[in-house]
């Protein structure tokens, strides 16, 4: 009943919206700064303007308060006594806007506020935490979260910064303070808040998000289910714009009402900016529809939820897929419409079934899939997507991507997709028929390069057919009709560089078991030089990271040196390379603080966070171990661990496999044998190009643990022929995961430990590997 007399008011005041003319900054106190806005406010947690808010920000969701950052034009800058923070919507059926929040006592130092800075710190005094006061709501709270009327339309936010001159008078700062009342305080005491809050008032201030009503339910899903997921941080998203800005504008659809939930829905919500830049509204939008995989059935608001995720989290780092209307991508193509809901539901599944019966259901799809030639753009789109969150339960070894980049590059050629032209006229015939745009060829083609390409690095094999032709040139240079984001253009020109890497050492190590290091330097030279046209001052934390996985690629083959290599020069190189790998764990982490990179993380990224690890742990137990300050490597090999288990999204994943394999590592360190001191890490493996090291580390790990189960059993090493029979070949060191550490020099602990020394192991991560095969490597130090 409640709902329907909302939904009755909803409708009588329909048009009761648009109180501009009495929103906070018409009042006399901005008289001179009507046309004179200047102050800069961005928040990175929503985006640019017309996009949307999350459900977390509003009212139906976590009321949080959106993270917001401002900037003073450098002529007022050092005038600013002190900060005036006011939210209000003027959309509300009300003769005056709703003051959300008003915020006075902001000192001048500070210029961003975010969710935790409104925590009350001391009520009688009316103090937050973040250093601050709050006035009257209108309810009286701290801040009211949005939540308009159920079926009222767009509503606005605003969020408007002010520079005082001169601090409010302190009887001004209590709970009880009005928005009229500071309204008639600031006149005389504002310095500005200029031109910008145009660009406030469209990236900031009418902030909305769709807010539909509860999502029909799965029929297996239960009541109080969380998905299995880390806390999501109040953190921004350096480096990955908000997918509304990305190209078209957003489409504003009204929620789908299914037969099992009411026919009342809450109302939608968007970015909007003031009545001189109008709102633009997709006409005639169609309520997404309910879809059904095998027997699981997906409600219109659930699919809708879905793409929202995918959209704002995952397709930045991959941005092909130009269609994203729920509707006319299902249209385009099923496969890559369930990769979506896939992909979203990796994270944010509303149900703990759903995520083990899409991957169960995909793989059958995608195997489906390639078996028909040719396949359509999407499908080829879906199959890239695929590569980048690979299936979670994917083993080290028999990961598909190489077999889906693979036949996306044979169709992709066949369908004329890499002359980034669409509807090409020579590659349209027969059952080869193509309709799509020129902008849809590019991406698609673009996004096949870049994962061809990490596929070749992280397998340590040749370059699949990566082209890296005109078509990318081009998108790279920006000489398109089309918008490409920067980071997209960044990482492109990142795998372009790798894909001449993994040809050069292909070559070099075609003729020997070994790479010199003058080819090595070199390439690092070109690289750098690359990296300053690329990484300007606009580049941001996600394209400086790419670049920084391209340079310990380059470096990782100071660790396949040529036979007769100069031993001091190699200790120096491979000491560059460990920097380098702590920079890549570090950053990382730092990336998953600023913009929750490892929730979202592309099975690429993983791989090359999979190599800085292995580079830290082979140094570490290597004859450079003193060379290296003992505290910060350890710190890496725990930052290594943390950064895997946070990238963990279900129980047996590769992440939390490769956490279980450092751990025991980490847990070794302090007992690795002398031995072992004596001995550079020099990978013992030479053809498997940049994934040598992460092979040479499996192995070891594994030879580790043969040799001390049969130590523990008295009996003669299984690895004969890399432990005693090899000259220079250690023997080292068993550590178990769950604890307990069993030495190899003279069984120390072995005759004193009861039970079976390896019951505690965690074998998962090495059933990638063969084990009915005996690892036959060449003397560890040297390479013949």
């Amino acid at each position: 009943m409640t709902a329907l007399i909302e939904v009755t008011l909803s409708w009588l005041f329909k048009n009761a919206k648009g109180r501009d003319a009495k929103s906070f900054y018409t009042h006399p106190a901005f008289a001179d700064f009507q046309d004179k806005r200047e102050i800069v406010v961005t928040a990175p947690e929503i985006g640019p303007t017309n996009s949307k808010l999350n459900v977390e920000y509003t009212h139906d969701g976590a009321g949080k308060f959106p993270t917001l950052h401002w900037e003073a034009p450098a002529h007022i800058a050092g005038q600013v006594q002190e900060w005036l923070l006011v939210s209000e919507d003027p959309d509300a059926p009300l003769p005056t806007p709703i003051c959300h929040g008003i915020y006075t006592g902001i000192p001048a130092t500070k210029t961003g506020v975010e969710n935790k800075d409104f925590e009350v710190e001391d009520s009688s005094k009316a103090l937050l935490k973040g250093g601050f006061h709050y006035g009257r709501s209108r309810n009286g709270n701290v801040y009211i979260a949005p939540r308009p009327l159920m079926n009222h339309g767009p509503h606005r936010y605003f969020f408007e910064v002010i520079a005082l001159k001169e601090p409010l008078d302190p009887n001004l700062l209590t709970a009880t303070t009005t928005r009229e009342q500071i309204a008639e305080a600031i006149v005389g005491k504002v310095l500005g808040w200029g031109i910008k809050l145009d660009e406030l008032v469209q990236e900031i201030q009418s902030i909305k998000q769709s807010v539909n009503g509860q999502a029909t339910s799965l029929p297996n899903q239960g009541a109080g289910y969380e998905p299995l997921a880390f806390k999501e941080s109040n953190t921004q998203r350096l480096g990955v714009p908000s997918p509304i800005s990305v190209s078209a504008a957003p489409e504003v659809r009204p929620p789908a009402v299914t037969t099992t939930t009411p026919a009342t829905v809450a109302p939608s919500s968007i970015i909007h900016t003031p009545t001189s830049i109008p709102l633009i509204h997709t006409p005639g939008a169609e309520p997404v529809l309910a879809r059904a995989l095998g027997s699981h059935p997906f409600s219109g608001d659930d699919i809708d939820y879905y793409f929202q995720k995918y959209f704002e989290f995952y397709h930045p780092y991959m941005p092909i897929v130009q269609i994203r209307d729920p509707n006319k991508c299902y249209e385009s193509g099923k496969l890559l419409f369930w990769a979506i809901i896939y992909i979203a539901c990796r994270r944010y599944a509303k149900s703990p079934k759903i995520l083990p019966f899409l991957l169960e259901s995909l793989k059958k799809d995608a195997s489906t899939a390639i078996s028909i030639i040719p396949l359509s753009i999407a499908s080829i789109n879906a199959l890239v997507l695929l590569c980048t969150w690979i299936f979670p339960d994917v083993r080290f070894v028999n990961d598909p991507s190489s077999l889906f980049s693979s036949v996306c590059m044979n169709t992709a050629l066949q369908l004329g997709i890499h002359t980034g032209k669409g509807a090409h006229p020579e590659y349209s015939h027969g059952v080869f028929q193509n309709s799509f745009s020129d902008e849809e060829a590019s991406f698609t083609w673009a996004g096949y390069n870049i994962i061809a390409q990490r596929v070749s690095s992280y397998m340590g094999i040749p370059p699949l057919g990566g082209l890296f032709n005109q078509t990318v040139q081009n998108i790279i240079d920006g000489r398109t009709a089309f918008q490409v984001p920067s980071t997209f253009r960044v990482l492109l020109e990142c795998q372009k560089f790798c894909n001449h890497l993994s040809k050069t050492m292909v070559a070099c190590l075609e003729e020997s078991r070994g790479v010199s290091p003058h080819v090595v330097q070199l390439l690092e030279d070109e690289w750098t030089a690359i990296k300053g046209l690329i990484c300007s001052e606009r580049a941001d934390d996600l394209d400086n990271f790419n670049a920084l996985l391209v340079q310990l690629e380059i470096q990782t083959y100071y660790l396949i040196p040529m036979p007769g290599y100069n031993p001091e020069a190699l200790k120096r190189n491979v000491l560059r390379a460990y920097s380098t790998a702590q920079a890549v764990i570090r950053g990382c982490l730092e990336l998953e603080q600023s913009m929750g990179f490892l929730r979202h993380l592309p099975h690429f990224h993983f791989r090359a966070l999979l190599a800085a690890g292995c580079v830290v742990y082979r140094l570490l137990r290597s004859s450079y171990r003193d060379d290296v300050v003992a505290a910060g490597g350890e710190q890496s090999a725990s930052d290594a661990i943390a950064a895997c288990r946070r990238a963990t999204i279900m129980e047996g994943d590769l992440p939390m496999r490769l956490g279980n394999l450092l751990e025991s590592w980490q847990e070794r360190l302090p007992y690795v044998r002398d031995d072992d001191r004596n001995l550079p890490p020099v990978s013992a493996f030479c053809h498997r190009l940049g994934a040598s090291v992460a092979f040479d580390c499996m192995t070891r790990w594994k030879t580790d643990h043969q040799q001390q189960q049969c130590r523990s059993r008295s009996c003669a090493p299984i690895g004969a022929s890399i432990g005693s029979a090899v000259s220079g070949a250690p023997t080292t060191a068993t550590q178990q995961p769950g604890g307990g550490e069993t030495p190899a020099a003279g069984g120390m602990l072995a005759g004193a430990v009861g039970g079976d020394p390896l019951q505690n192991i965690d074998w998962t991560f090495m059933d990638d590997f063969d084990w009915s095969f005996e690892p036959v490597m060449p003397a560890l130090g040297v390479p013949t």
